[in-house]
């Protein structure tokens, strides 16, 4: 009778009568490995678990190489976002491998990330391909990153220095990486603190990126000035000089050079205050309430200079006030109105001194009064009310006569049941 054995078991069978002999061999050639089987994947509590099985067939050590990245992102390759399984020796044609607790702990909560696995002999050796990819979320919620960028000092003369300097924060931990643009005048463009020399007026703009755990990128700018040297000024002015409340005006200078910041201030002494955005000239102003004075500071190569003053008188609007009286047909209104210095009356009004006039409509009527004070103007309506005059109508007569304590009544009853006196004597 003849016996079939498979492959697998005589290979054991061959490790057993090594180990009963004590037969020795320099070394033993491992079966190629197999592309690892993700079983499940969970997060529990600060580490996500992971359970690999293998399907390599021989008895040689083998681990699991994790490899993680940002959704999306190409893999590092470097060691500091790799994990290691326990090491495992096969013995059957699928076995497990111990669960594989990665640390959630430098990873950004709320934020997905990709990773493969790969079997490897261990410590070092032949490996298998890469899984494909697979992800997780970490729980909670994303903090957004911040970064902002200043200046030392923020205005140059050429040929001169600024040191430009990103302070980032963000999830995931160090390193970030830096991209400055544009790179003219700049003594680095992938370091967080470059130094800037240009020639003219720059705007620089700094990408920072998270590091292997961090999946974000932020950006920010911010500008160098090249001033022209050194400061001159030219004579400021303002037009109008004085407005109504809620109007506007315009500055405005003859000339300068440097860089132009306008200021504002309650008196014609100050104190002074940068106006928000106020850079250029002629630079409009919004809308005023209250009278205030203006001047421009000048800063150039060696310093500022202040310029000439000018105010704007800001006078209030008057409250115009009119009365609206009520008339029978054909007679006169008489009108008053109040609030003003000095008032005009539309058609129809005849002015009858400096806050009245009077006018006679046939129907009820408005007129509009325009009262001025300081040179600022307001208006205000009067409706006159025309009333019909009273008549009486006799359709039938009716006429009776009547003693009242005295006095002889003489009445008539019209067809409505109206009664009418006619006479009284």
């Amino acid at each position: 009778m003849m016996y079939f054995f498979s492959p697998r078991f005589c290979f054991r069978i061959f490790l057993t009568l090594i180990s009963l002999f004590g037969i020795n061999f320099s070394s033993v050639a491992c079966s190629p490995l197999t592309v690892p089987i993700l079983v499940s994947q969970s997060i529990v509590g600060p580490n996500l678990v992971l359970n690999w099985n293998s399907t390599t067939i021989y008895w040689c050590s083998d681990v699991m190489i994790v490899e993680v990245t940002c959704n999306g992102k190409p893999y590092t390759g470097l060691a500091a976002f790799s994990f290691t399984s326990t090491p495992m020796t096969g013995n059957a044609a699928t076995y497990s491998y111990p669960a594989m607790n990665i640390p959630l702990a430098n990873f950004c909560p709320g934020t997905t990330y990709q990773f493969r696995c790969r079997e490897q002999n261990n410590p070092v050796g032949a490996t298998s391909l890469w899984t494909a990819n697979f992800s997780f979320t970490t729980p909670g919620v994303l903090v957004p990153p911040t970064l902002n960028i200043t200046a030392t000092p923020p205005n140059i003369c050429f040929p001169g220095n600024s040191q430009l300097v990103a302070n980032a924060t963000g999830c995931g931990g160090q390193p970030f990486t830096y991209s400055w643009t544009p790179a003219i005048g700049l003594s680095c463009t992938t370091c967080s603190n470059p130094i800037a020399s240009p020639a003219v007026t720059t705007t620089y703009s700094c990408t920072v990126t998270g590091s292997q755990w961090g999946c974000w990128t932020i950006t920010n700018s911010i500008t160098v000035n090249v001033l022209a040297a050194p400061p001159v000024v030219g004579i400021i002015n303002v037009a109008p000089i004085t407005i109504c409340t809620g109007n506007t005006a315009t500055l405005s200078t003859t000339s300068y050079t440097g860089t132009l910041q306008w200021q504002s201030g309650p008196t014609n002494a100050g104190p002074w205050t940068n106006i928000l955005g106020a850079t250029t000239a002629p630079y409009a102003l919004g809308t005023l309430t209250v009278s205030t004075c203006y001047r421009a500071v000048i800063t150039g190569c060696g310093g500022s200079l202040n310029t000439n003053t000018v105010c704007i008188t800001v006078n209030p609007m008057p409250t115009v006030t009119v009365n609206s009286p009520s008339i029978c047909a054909g007679q006169t209104a008489n009108l008053t109105a109040n609030g003003a210095t000095s008032y005009v009356w539309s058609a129809g009004a005849v002015t009858t001194g400096v806050n009245t006039a009077s006018a006679i409509p046939v129907v009820t009527t408005t007129y509009t009064v325009t009262g001025t004070s300081l040179g600022c103007s307001s208006t205000a309506v009067s409706t006159v009310a025309v009333n019909p005059s009273p008549s009486a109508i006799l359709s039938q007569t009716n006429a009776s006569c009547g003693l009242n304590n005295g006095i002889v009544i003489i009445t008539n009853t019209s067809p409505a049941g109206q009664t009418v006196v006619l006479f009284t004597f």
